[in-house]
């Protein structure tokens, strides 16, 4: 009767101390301290190591002479200073707007 309260009373200073659901014994056992995780931790673990690999294999700088039709001049989005300040203008006469490039606005464009 006295050994019932005892482990009784360890029980509940185990429950205080570590939480519900822990029965004190799992060091004592040889199970490793992440063992009440049961299955949790092997699905975790693969699942980061998964998504590591995933996120590190977009990690990779492409050469040019890699790159196929994307090394194209036509194929790059910017454009050098002659092409755009030409677009500028072809604009500003069409549209009669101005672009903010210092040059008037409207008409036909032949100034």
């Amino acid at each position: 009767m006295v050994a019932a309260a005892v482990r009784q009373l360890s029980w509940f200073a185990v429950r205080r101390a570590f939480g519900p659901g822990h029965d004190g014994l799992a060091r004592s056992r040889g199970r490793p301290r992440f063992a009440a995780l049961g299955v949790a931790l092997p699905f975790w673990l693969a699942f980061g190591l998964v998504l590591g690999a995933l996120g590190s294999s977009g990690c990779v700088a492409v050469h040019a002479h890699e790159r196929g039709n994307l090394a194209k001049r036509a194929m790059t989005g910017d454009r050098d200073v002659g092409e755009s300040r030409f677009a500028e203008h072809e604009r500003g006469a069409r549209e009669g707007a101005e672009g903010g490039t210092g040059q008037p606005g409207g008409g036909c464009g032949c100034n």
